[in-house]
């Protein structure tokens, strides 16, 4: 049956509104939620309610169709029978509310899907529900409809508290709803005695075209819901029964809707003999319980009285029931006095019976009354001990459930507590990031400090919403812990005061009362004949489970599944709290870790800076004394060149006859050419020198800056560790890189080597390596290292380089000494020898 052929049939019996309704609510809801009192609903209970609703028309349809169910079972195929093990329960739900753990009313919704039937329609529909609970759903949905009868068996003064006698139908449906409110006791005999007395007299008065069944099992003795005696055999003779009155009036058309039952054993067995009774086979359950407690048959045959009697004056719609011998109606009663009248034996037969009937009452009354009080002791003694120890139950009950709650309490305030502290730490670590980001720009880099800080928050949020989910559910147990606690105090408050109360009756003793008592004893014998009139379930001396108990029973079971999920709780509350504690210590020494990193690098790094500055300011005074150097070297060639200049001037003025190039001429020009080639490459040395000096004032003035920024730097690292209030996490000390050079120099410089060279040697590698480090604790962000280590190269590859051209010009500069040396030396040489010739 497709999904709109199954919403057709539910609107049949409730409103497409409220169908609707129920729709959006599941579809709405992540959790299982309480819709009324009895019933709780989850996100797919809509999309299960129209997969049974689906089921059972079905069923309906092949017991309608007659298509299924071959010869050999004994049936004639046209009229199988079918039994539906679906649930919730739908018997309680109303056309527009849920009720009774139901959203659906599957029993009313196959009636009209029958009466709808588009092959095989029928008129009337006979519903029987043996539930112990009354429907009242189906009840109100049928109350003034002649085309269904409603007959219902349940226990009398049970939830829902409906199912009156008197409760009949209303306005064309008056009469057509048969209700029979059985007393607590009663077993396989009272329903025997109601099936032929009730059910099928109106079932064949009322010839119906289809029997429904709402078969409840919470009627069996093992249930714990209610107190009736039913057996598994009960339920093979009901449902036998009517599938043979189904075979007789309808032509085999029955179908069966599982109800309550909440005995897993006395459901399976039950359920499996009803197939048994339906199939036409013997009992099949070997669980015979012959110890059940005698059941109050009188009282049965009372109710049964009255609720037909109120059947044949209910009206003329009412279903013509069959009365069967000895119930009369008024008119019968009437007729028989008025014969008797007219004869004239009236008198004398009533004033005979009259006499006869009082010597017997007195002599019934004498003996009623010893047994009746035996009956009433024993039924106090037994009262009072079961008292006694559901009270003792009760006292342990609320001991646990204060315990539970105390713990709870404590657990709650721990949690309150641990959460506090993880948010002071969630709170310290945003302003760890906040000081973090006041770096300098050259320090600011995603490093594992940041990772570290990232983790912990991330981690410590998580922590915070675990708690406060935690929190949560322990609120939510402790209210209801103090809802139970309320409850069994209340019921705790009763159960003494039933105890003062009875002990109070049981030590009255006989002749003790006082005749200003009497008309309070008389009231009193009619306010309890009433009561035995109306059919009280509990009877004097009976061993089945009565209301009171059933309730503290109930009571008691909650409160200790409540203690049990409260320990649970606490349990797993321990356990979070120490997971959240080594948690959060572990992220803390992690943090701690990567500081302690962080301030041990970025020390390591300053350290070298400042020794490289060192080393630059140390290269920088050297190449200051040797421009010093070639600039005393440079004046030092001007006097001789002017020297020159000064021959050749004084050499100009001789007579023009004379002035003629001679070597003299030749040599003066050859010298001043070489002084003056000398003067400008030791100018150009001088201004390389001035430009190397310049280069080492810059690196100067950025490995300051870079060591200013790591010292700001430290400074915030080291506030960012203090600021959870402990002590600045361990740095261990670490030689920098020049340190090494300074001792490793000395044993370099016996090979002739330079300071610059035996620094290039030790701390470029020890450069990498530093920086390879700074790179794996700082990963793709290491900035800070990675710069240090390009810094340190590059000053030291400056250095050597102007280490090798001043020493160049060292060396050119003494060859010019030595040029110039010979030079002077040439011309002296060249006049002596012309002063010779």
């Amino acid at each position: 049956m497709d999904e709109q052929a199954v919403m057709r049939s539910l609107e049949l019996v409730h409103p497409a509104g409220y169908l609707q309704r129920v729709q959006e609510i599941c579809g709405s809801l992540q959790e299982p939620a309480m819709v009324d009192e009895s019933t709780y609903i989850c996100p797919g209970s809509f999309a299960a309610c129209c997969e049974t609703a689906a089921a059972v028309l079905a069923v309906l349809d092949t017991v309608m169709d007659g298509s299924s169910t071959p010869a050999a079972s004994g049936f004639p195929a046209s009229s199988p029978a079918g039994f539906c093990l679906v649930r919730p329960p739908g018997h309680h739900v109303l056309p527009s509310r849920p009720m009774g753990f139901g959203l659906v009313n599957f029993v009313a919704v196959a009636a009209r899907h029958a009466q709808h039937h588009q092959r095989v329609p029928v008129r009337k529909v006979l519903i029987v529900d043996f539930d112990v609970h009354h429907g009242n759903g189906t009840e109100e949905i049928m109350y003034s409809d002649p085309s269904v009868l409603y007959i219902s068996t349940h226990q009398q003064g049970l939830w829902p508290y409906t199912g009156k006698v008197q409760q009949a139908g209303s306005g064309e449906g008056k009469g057509y709803t048969i209700n029979i409110p059985l007393p607590g006791g009663a077993g396989h005999a009272a329903m025997q005695q109601v099936l032929q007395q009730v059910i099928q007299p109106a079932a064949r008065s009322f010839q119906p075209d289809l029997i429904l069944v709402s078969a409840g099992y919470d009627s069996h003795f093992m249930d714990p819901l209610a107190g009736f005696q039913f057996e598994s055999k009960t339920y093979h003779m009901l449902c036998g029964a009517l599938v043979r009155l189904s075979h007789e009036l309808c032509g085999g058309r029955c179908m069966f809707i599982l109800e309550g039952g909440y005995h897993q054993q006395s459901l399976g067995e039950a359920v499996v003999d009803s197939f048994a009774g339906i199939l036409g086979l013997p009992v099949l359950s070997s669980n015979s319980n012959t110890a059940l407690p005698e059941e109050p048959l009188d009282k049965v045959e009372k109710l049964l009285a009255q609720n037909i009697k109120s059947l044949a004056s209910s009206g003329p719609s009412s279903p013509k029931v069959v009365l069967p011998g000895g119930f009369r109606t008024d008119s019968d009663w009437k007729k028989e006095v008025d014969d008797s009248r007219k004869s004239g034996e009236y008198r004398g037969q009533l004033s005979s019976r009259l006499r006869e009937d009082n010597m017997q009452l007195q002599v019934a009354a004498e003996l009623q009354v010893e047994a009746g009080v035996g009956r009433v002791e024993a039924a106090l003694r037994g009262k009072l001990a079961q008292t006694h120890a559901l009270a003792r139950g009760l006292e342990a009950a609320l001991a646990a459930v204060n315990s539970e709650m105390a713990g709870l309490s404590r657990a709650q305030q721990r949690l309150t507590t641990m959460k506090e502290h993880l948010q002071a730490k969630v709170a310290v670590n945003k302003s760890r990031q906040q000081v973090r980001s006041d770096r300098p720009q050259r320090e600011l880099v995603c490093d594992e400090v940041n990772r570290s800080l990232a983790r912990q928050e991330t981690l410590l949020c998580g922590l915070l919403e675990r708690l406060g989910r935690a929190v949560a559910l322990v609120a939510a147990d402790s209210g209801k812990l103090a809802g139970i606690k309320q409850l069994l105090s209340r019921d705790l408050k009763d159960k003494q005061s039933a105890l003062k109360v009875d002990e109070a009756v049981l030590s009255v003793k006989p002749g003790e009362a006082s005749t200003a008592a009497a008309p309070t004893a008389i009231k009193v014998g009619t306010a309890m004949a009433r009561a035995a009139a109306a059919g009280a379930a509990r009877t004097a001396g009976s061993t089945y489970s009565h209301s009171w108990k059933q309730q503290t029973d109930m009571l008691l079971q909650e409160a200790q599944h409540m203690a049990a999920d409260a320990a649970r709780l606490r349990k797993a509350v321990k356990q979070l709290l120490q997971e959240a504690h080594a948690a959060s210590q572990a992220a803390g020494q992690a943090l701690d870790a990567s500081l302690a990193a962080k301030l041990g690098s970025t020390k390591l790094l300053k350290d070298e800076l400042a020794a490289q500055l060192s080393n630059v300011q140390d290269e920088r005074a050297r190449a200051t004394q040797q421009r010093d150097s070639l600039r005393s070297s440079l004046q030092e060639k001007q006097v001789p060149l002017q020297q020159l200049e000064a021959r050749y001037a004084l050499r100009a003025a001789r007579p023009d006859s004379e002035a003629v190039e001679d070597e003299v001429q030749y040599a003066l020009a050859a010298e001043a050419a070489q002084l003056a080639a000398v003067s400008a490459q030791l100018s150009q040395r001088v201004g390389a020198a001035d430009t190397q000096i310049l280069r080492l004032d810059e690196l100067s003035a950025a490995l300051l800056q870079n060591i200013a920024d790591k010292e700001a730097a430290m400074s915030l690292e080291e506030k960012v560790a203090l600021m959870d209030g402990r002590a600045l996490p361990a740095v261990p000390p670490t030689p920098s890189v020049l340190s090494v050079c300074s001792s490793v120099a000395s044993g370099y410089s016996g090979l002739g080597e330079s300071a610059s060279q035996v620094c290039s040697r030790v701390s470029t590698p020890m450069a990498r390596r530093a920086g390879g480090a700074g790179g794996s604790r700082a990963g793709g962000g290491g900035g800070g290292s990675c710069a240090g280590a390009s810094v340190t190269s590059s000053a030291i590859a400056r250095i050597a380089a102007l280490e090798q051209e001043l020493a160049a010009a060292k060396v050119e500069t003494e060859q010019l000494q030595k040029t110039i040396t010979a030079m002077k030396d040439k011309p002296a040489t060249a006049t002596g020898s012309r002063r010779g010739a």
